[in-house]
């Protein structure tokens, strides 16, 4: 968490762009573990809200696809990629995010 968060603030500011940082989206965690995937959403949403926790506060902007995913629900066949319905969901969700 602090290299990513430390990163992001010496890019921010070295440059008058805005910056935004997309959390880590969620898992299938049962289906994870199934396949050998060493990856659970606790651990996800633990990182996630370090980082996020960490940027309050500075200018630099929050996608929480993590939230969005976990409500409105997302597919995974082998528990860690998403389809192509998913893939586009959160592009369309990234996109929205952009333009507020």
């Amino acid at each position: 968490v602090e290299g990513y968060v430390t990163m992001l603030k010496t890019l921010s500011s070295k440059t008058d762009a805005e910056i935004y940082y997309m959390t880590v989206n969620p898992v299938k965690d049962a289906t994870c573990q199934s396949v050998g995937y060493n990856v659970s959403n606790a651990d996800i949403d633990t990182f996630n809200q370090d980082i996020i926790n960490a940027l309050t506060g500075t200018d630099i902007k929050v996608i929480d696809t993590y939230s969005f995913l976990i409500k409105d629900g997302f597919i995974s066949y082998d528990g860690l990629h998403y389809d192509e319905e998913t893939t586009l969901k959160i592009y369309q969700y990234i996109k929205v995010s952009l333009n507020n």
